[in-house]
């Protein structure tokens, strides 16, 4: 039976007990249920107040470790090295559950995660253009670094690909793409009395919430047989609730990521206005898993899943106007959204789904 430490900053939350809402953390419990299922152990260990170890079952346990330092680079460190010395077993295998967490100094066999390029996010600066370029420079130069300690990495989309392409050379043999993933929804009939939209996300500004009540606060305005059910908590959440207090069309709702292909059952559309900070989009993969049209931004790996006015719509990021015409075409064209919804469907079944992401990562863990 293999051994794994799956690293991260935060599984659990202060109450050692209760996961922590996130695509990273979603990622890591279906890989705990990959790695389990081919008869392995794993362990995830975080940062922590104090010192804990709390079973999540049988073969997964989350240990934290209390860690007395502030600078991330030595933080990451101490915290791989209390794992390793705390390990019972000699021939554990390391999963970092972001590459930002690899520490300088690595032993034996390790995998690195990449969950897209996280460092596009637009940002109100007055540094010169020069200073700003230097700091991509050695925020690049310390990603590749990094990447080279490791014995596999696995992206979540080929935008990083690409991207690391265009500053190195040569293309490292351990880099592997595995997409993202949703399971599969089944097919069934939308409402017809009301055009349903969707924002499932967590309601911060980056991803997309000021665009979006912007654009869908016109819409609203101008439409009657229109309802908009935002779903995710976050620090934006008291702001759209004051710009759309008036609507009685709109309602706010938080769920379980489980339930996720369910809330989206009786939408017509989903919208996803991501601003940056955006790998293969799992909120983007289950909307269309549930048959729903999507609009969506240019930005991360969003581009490697939709191809515009073929299975989706795509807008530039941060374009209210785009945002509100590409939302407003769907209402006023069921034929058109039917058909976005049909290849949208079709588009995950064969090329996202969890099937899929699971034969891959069993070769990775297989080949290793």
């Amino acid at each position: 039976m293999n051994s794994y430490d799956i690293i991260y900053n935060k599984f659990l939350d202060d109450d050692h007990k209760t996961i922590t809402k996130g695509g990273i953390q979603t990622y890591i419990s279906d890989l705990c249920d990959l790695i389990t299922n081919e008869n392995g152990r794993v362990r995830i260990v975080q940062f922590s107040d104090v010192d804990f170890t709390y079973n999540l079952s049988d073969n997964v346990k989350v240990v934290g470790f209390k860690i007395n330092c502030n600078k991330n680079s030595k933080r990451f460190q101490k915290l791989y090295d209390a794992a390793v010395l705390s390990r019972e077993e000699k021939d554990v295998i390391t999963i970092f559950a972001t590459d930002t967490m690899i520490p300088k100094n690595v032993n034996g066999i390790c995998i690195a995660i990449q969950h897209g390029i996280h460092w596009d996010i637009p940002k109100d600066t007055n540094r010169r253009l020069l200073r700003q370029i230097v700091s991509k420079v050695r925020l690049a130069y310390n990603i590749i670094k990094g990447l080279e300690k490791v014995r596999k990495v696995v992206c979540v989309d080929y935008n990083f690909l690409n991207w690391y392409r265009t500053h190195v050379d040569r293309v490292l043999d351990n880099i592997i793409v595995i997409p993202n993933y949703t399971r599969i929804a089944e097919l069934y009939e939308k409402p017809c009395d009301s055009v349903n939209i969707i924002f499932a996300r967590r309601l911060f500004d980056y991803r997309g919430t000021r665009v979006f009540t912007i654009a869908v606060k016109r819409l609203l305005d101008e439409k009657e047989n229109v309802t908009v059910t935002i779903a995710g908590d976050g620090p934006d959440e008291k702001w759209m609730r004051q710009q759309l207090e008036s609507y009685p069309n709109v309602s706010f709702i938080q769920y379980e990521k489980q339930n996720s292909l369910e809330i989206h059952k009786d939408k017509h559309i989903a919208v996803v206005p991501t601003v940056g900070s955006e790998g293969t989009s799992l909120s983007l993969l289950e909307a269309m898993s549930a048959q729903c049209a999507v609009v969506c931004t240019n930005v991360g790996g969003i581009t490697n899943i939709v191809l515009n006015n073929y299975n989706g719509k795509i807008v530039n990021a941060g374009d209210v106007d785009q945002l509100y015409q590409a939302i407003k075409e769907l209402i006023d064209n069921p034929e058109s959204r039917e058909r976005l919804a049909k290849t949208g469907y079709e588009t995950v079944k064969y090329a996202f789904s969890y099937e899929r992401w699971v034969n891959q990562w069993s070769e990775v863990i297989k080949n290793i």
